[in-house]
């Protein structure tokens, strides 16, 4: 297990293009809303999901993202530009 306060690495972080080909088109949507800083329950409902499916995509995400935490994983997503420019629509 990771060590809060340890850099975390992501897969493939030194290519210039966003390295999103590890992560699910679902997991992106999730990745999207997660960094316009939408809580879990607006998250869920606006996929439709239910909050603990909802919480398995988060677990996957912070996993394949190293052992992120949300922080880490909504800085990667901003880094990224996962997030769109609207309002959080997907």
């Amino acid at each position: 297990m990771r060590r809060p306060g340890l850099p975390v690495h992501f897969p493939n972080a030194s290519q210039s293009s966003p390295p999103l080909h590890f992560l699910t088109p679902r997991e992106l949507d999730v990745l999207r809303l997660l960094g316009h800083g939408l809580d879990n329950p607006t998250i869920a409902a606006r996929l439709c999901v239910s909050p603990h499916t909802l919480r398995r995509h988060l677990m996957s995400i912070y996993a394949k993202l190293g052992g992120a935490s949300r922080a880490q994983a909504i800085l990667y997503a901003i880094r990224h530009h996962i997030t769109d420019p609207d309002d959080g629509r997907l």
